[in-house]
Parts: structure tokens; C-alpha cells; sequence
């Protein structure tokens, strides 16, 4: 299939990147104020006529955040696994390992000693030992203040007039929050190279088999970059990534839709599922559920046509009884889900799933 300015401009009327939603005729999206980066992308015609491929098969898999937000271990994740073989729901196959295995955002050559005792290496081998495919969350271009290499390679930053700029883009209040994060800059060949020792710790050496990348629209908001050098950056960085591990599955999320076309699997289609943050205060967490599953409904409606790009993903299936959606609308959302046809991810603790609701919302996604 051969790319047009049609395709172009159907995929623009969604939005511009994974979670921000556009307008369309049909008003099925909008562009929030908080959470998601304002679109800084006018639409460029310069992919027309590339050829694409057909992606890889969806897949299913588990998702540790909604469940366990950061606070995973190599105990939590192994008891997951058995609880899916208990269930009869091996064909989850992926194990996705999501924020929270290592010690700071851009250490990514490191992991949590506490958390993986056994060592990373050794809890994606029985992962597989036990049938499953061991998978992983980075945010490749994103590092936390407190990491040791802010320290050790200041050079490796993107910054204006000697100060760190901010890549998360969260909110327009990110400076005033404490979960800042500096900006790799990925024409530094340095910074190239040690992502790429870093993608070949996780894939060669570990045996991770799928990389969640996170937050890849970070660059787009770089000041001395144009949009359409932030495009063809990552669009590359996209393709060497592919064209080197062409067996491991690549999903892209927080991700500029147009320069990963043709260049990523499986992509998120919108916002995430829930705010773990906000399951713990009661009130807040029924209201914004409420408002992030008809956000959900809509993006799966307006973006079920993108699957001749990538295998298209949805965030994770959430059934518990605490999430506070009705029956009916647990119901409209499976079914929107096994309609779209794409990845499924699930993302309950399944060691304390009731069987009824394991019967009820999880097995038909089989």
C-alpha cells in the first residue's frame, strides 16, 4: 500500500500523537488542556508515495501499571504469570515489565536490585521458562534530575542558554511539579550510541521480546529543532530500531503518528485507561475514569481505521469492581475492543480477579 494525502489527512482530523484527540466532522475528540501536549505539528505531505508494509499480527498481553503502578517486583510480575497459566489464559502471552523496574528515568542500563533480587535478565528468562513473552516499558528520550547520568554526561541534554529543558509536557504546570524530566539529545551520536547499548541489553541480553517505547513526541517541543527535522529524527531513530530487531515488537506510545508510520507494529491509539495516582482518592478516581472511557470509546471509534498502518492499541482492559464502570459499560468497552481488531492488553491483578469477573469481561477477549 502506498501512502497518500487522503490517508494524511483522515489521520490528522484524530490528532496528532497517541493520547492528544482531534476534531473531526463528527466531534468524537478534542484536544484537553491537561494531560496531553497541545499539537505543535502542521501537516506535511513529504511521506506521500512511501510504500507500507502490512504490520505484524495483533497481540494480547498483561500490563503491570494499572495494577501495580511503579511499586512492581519480580514477585508481583511471577505471580501474575501463574495466575494467568491457573486461568486458562496463557494466550495473554506478553508480560509486559511497565514503569517502576529500574532505579531513575535515563539509567536505563540498570535495574532495581531490590525490586529484581534474581536480576532483570533472570525474571525475563523465567518469564519464558514459563511460556511467556517478557516485555518491556522505556522512555528512551526522557531522564529523570536524580539520574546518574545527568551527572556523568551533562553534554548528552538538550538546553537553552545553559539550562535543562523540560520533556514531559504533561501539563502547562510541569515546571512546578516534581516530576521533571530532561531531554536526550538524539543528534548526539553519544546519546545514539548508548541507547542503542541499551536496546541491546534489553533485547540480546535479557530476552525482552517487546519494548513499550514511551513519551517519543518529547522532541517535537525542542526549541532549536523545526518540526519536520523532530519528524524525520524520530521517524530514523524508528526504522534503525526496526530494520536491527526486526523480531521484536515495537510499540509506540506518547508517539507522533505521522513520522511512525511504517515504522512501529503497534501504536496507542489515546489516553491512558485511568490515573493510578488518582485511584486513591475516591471521588476523583469515579469522575475521571468516567471522562477517560468515553474518551476511550471515541478514540477506538475514530482511529479502528489506522490498523493499515500498525497494530492498533487501546491501553489496557480494566474490569475490577473498584474502577467504577457500570456493567454495561465494561460490556461497550470489551466490545469496542474485540471490534477494533488490534492489541489486547489486560491489566487487573489477576491473583485476586474474581473467576466471575474473569469469565465475564476477560475470556471473550479470547
Amino acid at each position: 500500500m502506498k501512502l497518500t494525502s487522503l490517508h494524511l489527512k483522515k489521520l490528522f482530523s484524530t490528532g496528532w500523537q497517541s493520547w492528544s484527540t482531534g476534531y473531526d466532522p463528527r466531534n468524537i475528540g478534542h484536544t484537553p488542556i491537561f494531560l496531553h501536549p497541545p499539537n505543535p505539528i502542521p501537516m506535511n505531505t513529504s511521506l506521500v508515495g512511501t510504500r507500507i508494509s502490512k504490520p505484524k499480527n495483533p497481540i494480547k498481553g498483561w500490563c503491570s501499571y494499572y495494577a501495580f503502578g511503579t511499586e512492581i517486583n519480580e514477585t508481583i510480575i511471577l505471580n501474575q504469570v501463574h495466575a494467568l497459566q491457573k486461568n486458562n489464559l496463557s494466550a495473554f502471552e506478553y508480560i509486559l515489565l511497565d514503569e517502576g523496574w529500574n532505579n531513575a528515568w535515563g539509567d536505563w542500563l540498570t535495574y532495581d536490585k531490590k525490586k529484581f533480587p534474581s536480576g532483570l535478565k533472570q525474571c525475563a528468562q523465567k518469564i519464558k521458562s514459563l511460556g511467556f513473552k517478557p516485555s518491556i516499558w522505556i522512555a528512551p528520550f526522557l531522564v529523570s534530575p536524580h539520574a546518574a547520568i545527568v551527572k556523568k554526561h551533562p553534554d548528552w541534554f538538550v538546553r537553552k542558554e545553559g539550562v535543562f529543558i523540560e520533556g514531559l509536557h504533561m501539563t502547562p504546570l510541569d515546571h512546578y511539579l516534581p516530576f521533571n524530566k530532561y531531554m536526550l539529545d538524539i543528534k548526539n551520536p553519544h546519546v545514539l550510541s548508548y541507547l542503542n547499548r541499551v536496546f541491546k541489553w534489553l533485547i540480546k541480553d535479557c530476552g525482552f521480546e517487546l519494548l513499550k517505547l514511551d513519551f517519543l513526541y518529547a522532541h517535537h517541543f525542542s526549541h532549536w529543532r523545526t518540526n519536520d527535522e523532530a519528524n524525520s529524527d524520530l521517524r530514523q531513530f524508528l526504522l534503525r530500531l526496526k530494520q536491527k530487531y526486526p523480531k521484536t515488537y515495537i510499540l509506540g506510545c506518547g508517539c507522533p503518528l505521522l513520522p511512525a508510520i511504517g515504522a512501529v507494529d503497534g501504536m496507542r491509539i489515546g489516553p491512558d485507561v485511568s490515573i493510578p495516582f488518582f485511584q486513591k482518592i475516591p471521588l476523583l478516581k469515579r469522575v475521571t475514569n468516567l471522562i477517560l472511557y468515553k474518551r476511550i470509546i471515541a478514540n477506538l471509534q475514530a482511529r479502528r481505521w489506522t490498523n493499515i498502518f500498525w497494530n492498533t492499541d487501546p491501553d489496557v482492559f480494566l474490569c475490577h469492581s473498584e474502577y467504577g464502570l457500570s456493567h454495561n459499560q465494561l460490556i461497550s468497552l470489551q466490545q469496542n475492543i474485540i471490534q477494533l481488531q488490534g492489541n489486547i492488553f489486560i491489566g487487573n491483578d489477576m491473583t485476586v480477579l474474581s473467576q466471575e469477573r474473569i469469565h465475564t469481561y476477560i475470556r471473550p477477549l479470547l
